[in-house]
């Protein structure tokens, strides 16, 4: 490719760099001279990301638990095994001496750059359009919500730029557009390097994130077997080209199957692995995967393109209905949120890629549209969480005058976010403690329960909490796979009588409470803001005199004689 050719990749890759980091620019914008450097979040499961990668910055090792400050614990994890995308953030950020905040700041315009450049590469590659393939990467990265299951979603800010959420998968998304492009050279080209590359991508993929390298491994399968269809006289380059990356992917599995039987106990009960043969047919990729078959029923299907864009639009009906054979589902919504609804999208931009002769005036309108809607989801999801993102700055504050080990407690849900990303402390509990393997779930809700207890919430108030569907207090008590419906397809429904059961389960617990609960964990922070309640830690617990930071106040506690 000439320079005159990718000016419109390049372009639109830094249109997007600046579109995506908008969230950022207005926390920091907003927060003037009190911003602390926390990085802007697109999803709350990016916390957990960055404890870990804050902890491998601390040098701390691979099975590091941020949580409950209890390293090299007896089993893996989820973190552990998928370890890729933390050590080659970590690494570097070590050794330039940034923080785990920092590094997440740069990731999003590292990655979207990253993405828009190799998405133009693959699409240009195959149409041979440089204005078409810059319009794709567009349309590709900016509506991926769109794709993800409905169009009256279309605005919804939560889904905003879900290849982006930190650093699963959007480390390892690159990866997969790159394996794309390998492998369209190695169909295309009689080079074993090429092979070699795209099983390389899929190795990076296998230890970086579960449902980017099974679901590269599905649509590797339909690509591969609907070349030996229509391409039966190319059989042996085909069989030697996904043999290749066959042995590869064999050659990490290896390793990765040895990792995933070491795993801790209740990580099946943490994803809710569903055993079903239930099939699944009405989902957003789905649905609109049979829109662009349907649109290349006058088009010779045999032609390389025309079977790139097939295996785009048929890989999602394999991912989502494997379960038929297998017996086993996990939490699909991973795939429709993050792979398959851009298999849709690059599939649409590739089918229309023969019709592509239209004038540059309606083409300039087109662009105008596209940076628009992406300008409008930037603007939607800055201010969507600017509330949210500029509560664990101010809690970054406090969590950087922490010292040594001492576990911490915190009332307000924003400061336990910050807490293990800015320093090396433990805290009593977090959302995403379960999924570090030295918490398992009974003594994730005993922890909550004393979370509770300290901040002096009352079983009424409890009792509110459970009513919210989203909330924390219905998956701490209840567990993820009843509280959240889109887990499983038979999830149980919490009833009346399971709230009242648990009621009276957090009144018994608030009721016994002794020197012993109190000792273990044994607290040693307490980060509080003026208006909280500190009844209940104060029979236990004696604080100094505090020092303000911010909007909250730092004690150090000492657990009564």
């Amino acid at each position: 490719m000439t320079f005159q050719q990718w000016k419109p990749g390049l372009f639109v890759a830094l249109i997007l760099a600046i579109i995506t980091s908008l969230p950022q620019l207005y926390l920091s914008y907003k927060r003037g001279t009190e911003w602390n450097g926390a990085y802007a979040s697109f999803d709350t499961d990016e916390f957990a990301y960055s404890a870990y990668v804050n902890a491998l910055i601390n040098g701390r090792p691979r099975r590091s638990d941020p949580y409950t400050g209890n390293d090299r614990g007896q089993f893996e994890t989820l973190f552990s095994i998928q370890f890729i995308p933390a050590y080659s953030i970590a690494i570097p950020a070590r050794m330039l001496s940034i923080s785990a905040s920092t590094a997440f700041i740069l990731l999003v315009p590292l990655i979207t750059v990253g993405s828009a450049l190799i998405l133009f590469l693959l699409l240009f590659e195959i149409t041979g359009k440089p204005l078409l393939g810059a319009f794709g990467v567009l349309v590709v990265l900016c509506f991926g919500a769109f794709a993800y299951s409905a169009p009256w979603i279309f605005f919804s800010p939560r889904l905003a730029f879900p290849f982006l959420r930190r650093y699963m998968p959007g480390f390892s998304f690159p990866f997969f557009l790159a394996m794309a492009v390998f492998v369209w050279r190695s169909l295309e080209k009689d080079s074993l390097i090429w092979p070699f590359l795209a099983g390389l991508s899929l190795l990076v993929l296998i230890f970086s994130y579960f449902f980017l390298w099974t679901a590269a491994a599905v649509w590797l399968a339909v690509l591969m077997i609907l070349w030996l269809i229509a391409r039966p006289h190319e059989r042996v380059t085909t069989l030697k080209v996904f043999g290749v990356i066959g042995l590869m992917a064999l050659a990490g599995l290896i390793p990765y199957v040895f990792l995933l039987r070491a795993r801790s106990p209740i990580i099946d009960q943490a994803v809710s692995l569903e055993l079903t043969h239930f099939p699944d047919l009405i989902r957003g990729p789905e649905i609109y995967g049979a829109v662009i078959l349907l649109g290349l029923i006058r088009q010779d299907w045999r032609q390389p393109r025309t079977l790139f864009t097939l295996s785009f639009a048929l890989a999602p009906f394999v991912l989502f209905n494997q379960q038929v054979i297998t017996g086993h589902s996990l939490q699909p919504f991973h795939y429709e949120q993050f792979i398959a609804n851009y298999w849709i999208l690059i599939g649409l931009c590739l089918s229309f890629g023969d019709r592509w002769n239209i004038s540059k005036r309606i083409i300039s309108y087109l662009w105008i549209v596209a940076i628009g809607l992406g300008l409008s989801y930037g603007a939607l999801v800055s201010v969507s969480r600017f509330k949210t993102n500029a509560e664990v700055d101010k809690g970054r504050a406090a969590a950087l005058r922490l010292h040594g080990n001492g576990v911490v407690f915190a009332p307000n849900l924003h400061v336990i976010n910050s807490i293990p990303t800015s320093s090396s402390n433990p805290v009593l509990w977090a959302r995403h403690s379960f999924t570090f393997s030295n918490v398992n779930l009974k003594e994730q809700k005993h922890r909550y329960y004393q979370y509770l207890y300290y901040s002096s919430v009352t079983a009424d108030e409890l009792r509110l909490s459970l009513t919210e569907e989203h909330g924390n207090a219905r998956v701490e008590i209840f567990g993820a796979d009843r509280a959240n419906p889109v887990l499983t397809g038979n999830s149980q429904p919490i009833t009346q009588q399971d709230v009242e059961t648990a009621l009276d389960e957090y009144r018994l617990f608030c009721s016994g409470f002794s020197l012993t609960e109190a000792a273990e964990p044994l607290l040693s922070y307490a980060v509080v803001s003026a208006t909280e309640n500190l009844t209940n830690l104060d029979k236990w617990y004696e604080r100094d005199s505090g020092e303000r930071v911010g909007d909250y106040t730092l004690f150090h506690l000492k657990l009564r004689p």
